[in-house]
This record gives C-alpha cells, structure tokens and sequence, in this order.
C-alpha cells in the first residue's frame, strides 16, 4: 500500500540527487504515495512538466517550490536571516515566481563567491570550479558547497581542527558548550555549518543569506498569487532568526496557510518530538494546515522518512488540503 506523503522533497532542480522521476520511484519503492517536488527557488521547466505529464506510475505528485525569504520586516528582515517558505500546489508557469527563482538563482551565485572568500580566509583549499562541479543544475545551495570543501583530504583536516579548538573552547564557555552540543546531537553532517559555513557557526560567515529576496509577506503574496498554498517550513531550525512568539504573530494575522511539523531524512534534519509538539499546538490554536515531509535530498532519505514513527500520520494529508484550499490541480496528477 502506498499510503505515505511527503511534501517536502528536493531534486536535481537544486540540491537533490535524483531527478523528477527518479524521486517518484523512489517513492514508491519506500511505500510513499505522494510528492510534492520543492526544490530551493526552482520550478520545473517546460521539458519536466512534459516528462511529468507522461509518468503513468502510481505516485501522486504535485508541483511545489521552496522560496527562500527574508523574516518579517518588524522582527528583523534582511538582518536577522532567511527563512524557507513552501509553496504548494504552485502555477510553475507564473511569471512572478519564474522571475523571483532567477534572480534568487543569481543571488546564490553572489553568496557562493561571499562563502568562498570566506572559506579561502579561514584556509580551505576551494574555488568557483570546485563548487560548480557538484552542483547539477544552475541553482548554488550550500550542500555543493559543502561538498566541495569536504571532497579535499587537507580541507577535512582543518575541518577536524576547527572542530577540536571549538571543543576545547566549550570546556569553558557555556554558549559555545551549547552549540557545540547541539552539533553533536544532529550529527557529521551537519558539521560544517555548524562551524564554518553560515553567520551563526563558529567561525561566522558575515553573510550567508540569498541576497534579493521578499521579506516573508512578500514571499507568502508571491506563493499566493501563483495559486499555491503557503506553508513555513522546519520553523524550529530557524527560532533564532524568528521565535515562537514571533511566528505567533505572524499566524495571528493570517500571514500563513500552515505549519510544516515534521521533516526526518538521514542528514540530521529531524523534528525533536518537542518542536512537532509545540508546532502542532500553534497550528491547533490558529486553525492553520498541518503539513509533514521527509526534506529529502536522496533515496536514503526517502526511506528514513517512511520508516519513522510519523509516517503514518502523513496519510491523507493532501486530501486535506485539496479540499482545505481547493487549489488548482492542473500542476499535480491529481486532476
């Protein structure tokens, strides 16, 4: 039975490593039997949508998108960082997004420079080549970047060094303590960020955000207008830039559609069973949708999802926003 659904999922439109269809067999290798494809800032183009189109499997899938936005402007904007919104069940012909994915798909080209420089500082072996050999499409994300520092023996070398002088910096400094904790707690992969590869790590980037973005009311019309539902993705991994009391506020004025309560993939992304409960009380007290997904990026991803505990719960999910939201089903196989 393919009950699963997962509508947070990554291709090779931006840092996944499967293609569309790669991803729906997948899916129904793992018992999914939906997906929602939400890549960084992209949509599919003309030739996906035909392949799409042609698939005559038994995965339902839907076109979605994963926009990158600056936090609202009365707690921040573009100083206090970017969140990422979903938006499903999008119009990937619209011409608003399409416009708003190339400029973010320049803006990322910029920041991949930015992070270069950094890195080259700190004393990583890296160049635009390296970055743009492992990335499959035009879309920069950081895990190319990533992945292009951690390819080189001598750059995973001063990576482990990092990593030591921040331990021994946390024997005696308790916000480095508790960072450094919490990079243990979600695991190898997440090392890098966690030490040298976004503003808040410990040895901090200046910038690491996408520059020309929409603040999130901008973002949420653009999703809006596009014909999608717009959804705040993994919240709780970004409460620093926007807290509870924030993302309160936010709901309280109808400034979202719904709430992503959990992600489970193999790359330390998991939703502590804290945070699915604190989300779903919000997403009870404001009357917004509940969405889950596995935020994956491979096959093994894929698979974790299915076997974890919230699996189950993910059935029926889609339903509930179709008949929720009554959104154009063109973009999907549903129709």
């Amino acid at each position: 039975m393919l009950n699963y659904e997962s509508l947070h999922n990554h291709t090779t439109a931006s840092d996944g490593t499967q293609d569309y269809l790669e991803v729906l067999k997948t899916a129904e290798q793992h018992g999914l039997g939906v997906m929602a494809l939400t890549d960084h800032d992209a949509l599919p183009g003309e030739q996906d949508l035909v392949r799409l189109r042609a698939y005559d499997g038994p995965i339902k899938w839907l076109v979605g998108i994963e926009l990158t936005s600056y936090v609202p402007r009365e707690v921040g904007g573009p100083e206090k960082g970017a969140l990422h919104v979903l938006g499903l069940f999008v119009d990937p012909t619209n011409r608003p997004l399409k416009e708003f994915c190339a400029q973010a798909e320049e803006g990322r080209r910029v920041r991949m420079r930015a992070i270069i420089k950094h890195l080259q500082g700190i004393g990583f072996q890296v160049t635009e080549d390296d970055v743009l050999r492992h990335a499959p499409s035009k879309n920069i994300v950081l895990p190319h970047m990533v992945a292009a520092v951690m390819e080189k023996p001598e750059n995973r070398k001063l990576a482990d060094e990092i990593r030591g002088r921040m331990r021994q910096e946390a024997e005696h400094n308790a916000e480095v303590k508790q960072a450094y904790d919490s990079m243990l707690e979600f695991g190898p992969k997440q090392y890098p960020y966690a030490l040298f590869m976004t503003k808040h790590a410990y040895l901090p980037m200046v910038q690491d955000e996408v520059v020309n973005l929409l603040d999130l009311d901008g973002t949420v019309k653009l999703i809006r207008e596009a014909g999608g539902v717009a959804v705040m993705g993994h919240w709780f991994f970004n409460e620093n830039k926007l807290n509870e009391a924030g993302l309160a506020a936010v709901l309280e004025r109808g400034g979202l559609d719904g709430l992503e309560s959990v992600i489970v993939n193999t790359m330390g992304d998991k939703a502590p069973d804290e945070d699915v409960r604190r989300t779903r009380e919000l997403i009870r007290r404001y009357g917004v949708a509940e969405t889950m997904g596995s935020d994956s990026h491979s096959a093994a991803d894929v698979a974790a999802f299915a076997g974890s505990k919230f699996a189950a719960e993910s059935a029926g999910q889609t339903t509930r926003l179709i008949e929720r939201f009554k959104p154009d089903l063109r973009w999907s196989n549903w129709a």
